[in-house]
């Protein structure tokens, strides 16, 4: 078996994250974002086009989170 394109080991993305990257424009309406190992992906559900998303685009939530004390 020589044909690896049946082999997926894509995870999409939350729902939620999906949201949040279409409305800061790193992924388009007809694009889906996957995780693939640990690269983020954005697949785009009609032409089966991959790309990857670079880090610069995506900003890990938890990192902006802080804590404040007096």
């Amino acid at each position: 078996m020589t044909n690896n394109a049946s082999l997926s080991f894509d995870n999409p993305l939350s729902d939620g994250e999906q949201v949040s990257l279409r409305s800061r424009g790193v992924i388009q309406t007809e694009e889906v974002a996957v995780r693939a190992g640990d690269l983020l992906i954005a697949v785009n559900t009609l032409t089966g086009t991959r790309r990857s998303i670079t880090n610069e685009n995506v900003v890990n939530e938890a990192s902006t989170r802080r804590l404040l004390r007096d």
